[in-house]
This record gives C-alpha cells, sequence and structure tokens, in this order.
C-alpha cells in the first residue's frame, strides 16, 4: 500500500470512527449530572477552578472528597481531577463542555483500538496476510466497541470519565508496545514509543488505579502473539527485564499505598451484606452477565442499578456454580486453544485479566457497566476478523457473492442495532428521574431508586406525600450498604417531615438517621433539627457526644454557635464564633455569628465589625444583619450611627420589604439575638418621615 493511500485509509477510518460515535451519542449532550457527578464535580471547591496559574491546577490533583470534607490534602486521581477542573474554569456546572470532552476521549480510545488492532494483525502468529483484511477487521472491531450500548454509563455518565480516560491510556500503552515489538525502523523510533508507553502507564494510573492491569495485559499480548519471534535484540531482552520490574514495582507500590497494611485493601466489608467469598462467588454471576450484555445488547438490559442476589454457597443460588464452571471452561480452553484460536483465546483472557481487580475480592460495588470499558476492548476481534474474512473471500467468487450479501447485511444490522440501542440507552441518562425510572423498572426489589426518585423528583417538586411514600417504600429493599441505605431514608424522611411541619416526625427520623449510620453531614442535620424544635438542650449535649471539642467543618462549629445563641449562653457563644473565625475567617456564617455574639455581649465595635464583614461577604441574611447593625448602634446609645444604619437598610431595601420583615420577627425577640422590634421600627419610620418632609421641601 503507496504511503498516500495508506494515510488516506487511515484518516478514513478515523473520521468514520468520529462520525459514529459522535451520532449515536448526539443525544447526550444535554443529559443532566448524575449520582457520583455532585460529590465529586458540582459540590467539590477543589476542582471550581477561577484561574489556570499552575498552583491552582496543581491543587486540583487533591480534590479528593473526603467524606463530604474536601481537606484537599489527599492526591485523588490528578489527571481525570485536572481534566474536571478546567471542564469547570471554561464552563463552570454547565453540562455540555463536560459531554463533549467526554465524548472526544471516547473517540480516542476508539482511534487507538483501531490502530492496535492493525498492529497486532500483522503479528506472525496470527499470520492475516492481508492488508485490506487487516484494515477491515481493525475498523469493524473499533466501531462495534465505540458504540455499544453497554459503554454508556462510561460515556454519557460525567464523572465515569476515570474510567473512559484511563480506558484511553490503557490502549495507547498497549499500541505503543506493539508497535516496539514490529519495530523495524531506529533505534529512536523504538525509545520513543517505549517513552510512549511508559507515559501512558503512568497516566492511566494517575486516573484510575485498574491501570495497573496494563503490564499484565502486555505480557498477554507477548505470549500470545509474539512467543514464536525470536528475540534477539539485546534492547528488546531489556525491556521484558523491565516490564518484569513493573510489575514488581507496583506489588512493592500497593504494600507502600496501603503502609503494608494490605489488609485495608479489604476494609469496610463490615457495613456490606456479603463477606469477601461472597462477593467473589457472586462476581462469577455478574461476570457472566457482563458477557450476556456484550453478547445481547439490549437496551433495557442496562441500568445504573441491578437486583443482584448475593450467592451464599456455590448452589445458592445455583447458577453460582455454573457461573464459576463457564468462567472456569472458558479460561480452560483459551489456554488449550492458543496455538490454534489465537484471537479468540486473547480476547477472553483480556477480558478476564482486566476484571481481576474490580470483580473479585476488593470492597467495591458489586455491579457497574462502566468496568467492562478496558475488558471489552478486544471482545469483537475474533468475529470482526471472521465477518471480514468471508466478505473478501464471498466477494470474489460470483457463486458465492449472494452469501457475502448476507455477511455484509448481517454486519450493517450490528453495528445499527448496536448503535440504535446506545442510543436509546442515552435516552434514560437524559434527567435524573428517568435514569432513576428506568432503573425501578429493572430492578424493583432494590431501595436506591425509590430513594432516589422521592428525593430528586417527589421532594424538588414539593410532592411530600410522594416523597414519604417513595422513602417507606424504599426502607425494607436491599442494598448493597443497608445501614448506609437506611441512613439515606430516615435522613430524607427529616426532611420531608420538616417541609410537612411535622418537627416531631422530623426530630425521630434524624435520630433514626443517626443510628443507622452516624455520617457527619447527617450528624448534623439531626441536631439542626433539634434546634427547630426548640430542643436546645437535646441539641447541645448531641453537639459535645459527636463532634467534642475536634471539630473538622466551620458549620458544625457555627451550629455551636447557634445553639449558645439560643440558649443566652452569651460567652460560650463568643468562644465558639472565635473558634470559627480562626478556622475559616471569610465563611459568611462565621462572621455573622460572631458578630452577633460580641453583640449580646455589649462588644460594640466587635461586633459592628463583623456584622459589616458579613455583608461585605454577602450574607443571604442581609436583611437581619442590617437589624442587628440598628440594634448595636442602640444599644450602643449612638444617634448618629443609628442613622446611618437605618439609612443603609433604607437604600438596600424597599419600605414594604422592611414592614414586612419587622412584622414576621418574633414579638420580642429575633431568634437568635434580642431585637427591640417597636424601637427599630420606630427610628425607620422617623427616618423615613424626615426624607419625605425634605423630598416635599424640596
Amino acid at each position: 500500500m503507496e504511503a498516500s493511500s495508506k494515510t488516506f485509509s487511515y484518516l478514513s477510518a478515523v473520521s468514520l470512527i468520529a462520525i459514529i460515535v459522535v451520532t449515536v451519542y448526539s443525544n447526550s449532550f444535554d443529559a443532566t449530572w448524575h449520582l457520583d457527578d455532585y460529590d465529586n464535580i458540582v459540590k467539590n471547591p477543589g476542582i471550581h477552578l477561577t484561574d489556570l496559574f499552575p498552583g491552582s491546577i496543581i491543587q486540583s490533583f487533591y480534590a479528593s472528597i473526603d467524606g463530604g470534607l474536601y481537606i484537599g490534602k489527599t492526591l485523588y486521581r490528578p489527571v481525570a481531577m485536572s481534566s474536571f477542573a478546567l471542564n469547570w474554569y471554561w464552563g463552570q456546572n454547565h453540562v455540555f463542555g463536560y459531554h463533549l470532552v467526554n465524548i472526544i476521549i471516547h473517540i480516542l480510545s476508539s482511534i487507538f483500538l483501531f490502530l492496535a488492532v492493525l498492529s497486532l494483525l500483522k503479528a506472525k502468529s496470527v499470520a492475516v496476510e492481508s492488508d485490506s483484511i487487516r484494515y477491515q477487521t481493525a475498523l469493524l472491531c473499533a466501531v462495534i466497541w465505540a458504540i455499544h450500548p453497554i459503554h454508556t454509563s462510561a460515556v454519557t455518565y460525567i464523572v465515569q470519565r476515570m474510567a473512559s480516560m484511563a480506558g484511553m491510556f490503557y490502549i495507547m500503552g498497549l499500541f505503543f508496545y506493539v508497535k516496539i515489538r514490529l519495530a523495524q525502523s531506529s533505534w529512536l523510533v523504538t525509545v520513543l514509543f517505549c517513552a510512549g508507553y511508559i507515559i501512558a502507564f503512568v497516566f492511566g494510573l494517575l486516573t484510575k488505579q485498574n491501570t495497573i492491569l496494563l503490564p499484565a495485559s502486555t505480557l498477554l499480548v507477548e505470549w500470545v502473539f509474539f512467543q514464536k519471534i525470536p528475540v534477539r535484540s539485546l534492547f528488546k531482552i531489556k525491556f521484558f527485564v523491565l516490564m518484569a520490574g513493573f510489575v514488581l514495582f507496583f506489588g512493592v507500590s500497593a504494600i507502600i499505598w496501603t503502609r503494608g497494611d494490605i489488609a485495608s485493601l479489604f476494609a469496610g466489608y463490615e457495613t456490606r451484606p456479603y463477606t469477601p467469598i461472597e462477593r467473589l462467588m457472586t462476581q462469577s454471576r455478574i461476570v457472566c452477565m457482563y458477557l450476556y450484555q456484550l453478547i445481547y445488547p439490549i437496551a433495557s438490559q442496562f441500568s445504573v442499578e441491578h437486583d443482584v442476589v448475593i450467592s451464599k454457597s456455590l448452589f445458592s443460588p445455583w447458577t453460582t456454580l455454573l457461573s464459576i464452571g463457564i468462567i472456569g471452561s472458558l479460561i480452560f480452553w483459551s489456554l488449550r486453544s492458543l496455538k490454534k484460536y489465537p484471537l479468540f483465546a486473547f480476547a477472553i483472557l483480556f477480558f478476564f485479566i482486566n476484571h481481576s481487580v474490580e470483580s473479585t475480592v476488593l470492597n467495591l460495588e458489586l455491579f457497574f457497566e462502566h468496568r467492562n470499558y478496558i475488558p471489552s476492548m478486544f471482545f469483537f476481534l475474533p468475529v470482526s476478523l471472521w465477518m471480514t474474512t468471508l466478505l473478501n473471500e464471498y466477494s470474489k467468487n460470483k457463486e458465492k457473492r449472494f452469501i457475502g450479501g448476507v455477511v455484509f447485511g448481517l454486519v450493517t444490522i450490528v453495528i445499527i442495532a448496536f448503535g440504535f440501542g446506545t442510543y436509546i440507552r442515552n435516552i434514560d441518562w437524559k434527567t435524573e428521574r428517568s435514569l432513576w425510572e428506568a432503573a425501578r423498572n429493572k430492578a424493583p426489589g432494590r431501595a436506591r431508586p425509590y430513594q432516589s426518585i422521592g428525593t430528586l423528583y417527589y421532594l424538588k417538586i414539593g410532592e411530600w406525600k410522594k416523597a414519604e411514600e417513595f422513602h417507606k417504600k424504599a426502607l425494607p429493599l436491599r442494598d448493597s450498604k443497608p445501614a448506609t441505605s437506611k441512613m439515606i431514608c430516615y435522613d430524607n424522611l427529616r426532611s420531608i417531615y420538616i417541609s410537612m411541619g411535622k418537627i416531631d416526625a422530623a426530630v425521630e427520623c434524624g435520630a433514626k438517621a443517626v443510628r443507622a449510620k452516624p455520617e457527619i453531614n447527617v450528624v448534623y442535620n439531626y441536631i439542626e433539627t433539634l434546634v427547630l424544635a426548640d430542643q436546645l438542650e437535646v441539641a447541645e449535649n448531641s453537639i459535645k457526644n459527636y463532634f467534642g471539642k475536634h471539630f473538622k467543618r466551620v458549620q458544625d462549629i457555627n451550629l455551636q454557635t447557634i445553639i449558645y445563641l439560643k440558649r443566652q449562653k452569651f460567652e460560650l457563644a463568643i468562644e465558639s464564633g472565635l473558634t470559627a473565625i480562626e478556622k475559616a475567617p471569610f465563611d459568611v456564617d462565621a462572621t455573622t455569628y460572631f458578630g452577633y455574639a460580641n453583640l449580646v455581649n455589649r462588644k460594640y465595635e466587635k461586633a459592628r465589625y463583623y456584622l459589616k464583614k458579613s455583608l461585605e461577604n454577602n450574607t443571604p441574611n442581609a436583611f437581619f444583619v442590617r437589624l442587628c447593625l440598628i440594634q448595636n448602634s442602640l444599644n450602643e446609645k449612638s444617634e448618629e450611627m443609628s442613622r446611618f444604619d437605618v439609612t443603609q437598610l433604607i437604600d438596600d431595601f424597599s419600605l414594604e420589604r422592611i414592614l414586612k420583615g419587622l412584622k414576621d420577627l418574633k414579638s420580642v425577640s429575633y431568634p437568635l439575638v434580642p431585637l427591640e422590634v417597636n424601637k427599630i421600627r420606630d427610628s425607620i419610620l422617623i427616618q423615613v418621615s424626615n426624607k419625605i418632609v425634605e423630598a416635599n421641601t424640596f
């Protein structure tokens, strides 16, 4: 093939892949945020870039969630998180840019899969001598993989860029390795491919940890495709030693990563309804389900939630033993058939090797379709070669052209069906409601869809009864983390009952949520509900019991300050408020509550300073802060400052809003700070009257 013709063929393949991928994902550009998108992106201050200075970008490398604390000291998938940070800089929380980047990543993964297959088919152990068959096989394999519906959760689900980007670096690394093994050019080109492999490997690891399997997959490629090729080059021998070194290095790294506590990789099973062995047995059935989804990918089979029954033994359910038998038979057959059917053996072994991290005993969620992004990359290689071989054979034989036409029609139907399935599945990802309605239909025995529908739909539009109904339905249903599921249900019911005005029921549900699992946000919500119910002594004791003196978040300290203010423990309020200010000097609530505390402690100058600082920080409670400034001036007996503060209030708010706000206050005091409402009203009316007189005189 001439150089110009070869370049044109490559450009045609790249263009075709891009066009097909954009077409099947064309209805996903406005799909909303879902699930972990909120914690990792929308709520994550670590990726909310406001500039492109190197220090800011480097800080995004540490954008770990930390249980909602966002401490920002832990290195967390820096390549993926920095890409989210750049997306945020250019588009904030508008989803279009995130989907665009995800689709570009998927296109690049598909292109490198095409290039990797094209190169692999040049290996002598496969013996595909026809350039056209190699080209067509690589293109067909890449297209089928690119448009398969199982990948919608890795492409359309924004935060799973972590999976797709890791997959992109993974297939790049394999492509570079194959080029090294086939290299017939200068040593410099070989060195560049080696550098490309190492860079892809490192970037993959910094995107998602399952890229650590790349050396194992590389050794599989070597074993299947290049074992018959004599290795004469000293450089190549050194390279294989380097590969073995990589495997050893990352084994040692795992020990260092866990600080010698390898058992921590399996931590957290106490919150699961299954043991590591039960998970391993269950995963045998799930992996077989992945195989079924790959072979028969109708849109209705895909869901964000699957109703998986835990395997308690080899016979409970009986499909456990069957699934283990299927997996064992496939692996055994592949090992026995490496020489006779190398592509089939490679596709099967590659699939299982790359499920060995997430689909074995590590304490992860049971079922996620995006885990197939890497394992399925070569799944369609054998059948693609078979189909293209048949097409070429029958197209040259006039008597068998009809059969060739049938094969071509079959290929066309497969591509259309897969692409249509992806398009249909993306409709489910369109909104939170559509995603969870589809999940509820797929997994009616799981709690999560009912929780999500109740929270994300009915709770948002104010249908409290419906929201209550969905959460009560979710309480007895199965979940991979039962305690967490009950905590979510009760905490959401707490919120619902507050909206319905059932404060006592809200307190009861808040207590049940904390008993189920005392996560920091749930504890905060419960104590805040106690304050709302005026159970201040219980709230104060709860603050001490759950937080002690070791507060991690300023909002928890602020809540304590509110309790002290309400209980008129003003000196403790000053102490608590100062702690909050020291921790977060620009936090708007901290400055507001510390200003309140100083007002009631008759420290008028300091009160004015922090109340004004609260206004400068754009507090949402500006009206009440203005009233407190007026009260501060009245207490200080400063008529000049009082007139100034009233003028500021009148400038910021209409008279109607002011009078209504004063009327809505409690007759004796504002909930946190004692306000002399009548005196404030008189000061305002006098000021307004004077303005009217001045205007008429003028």
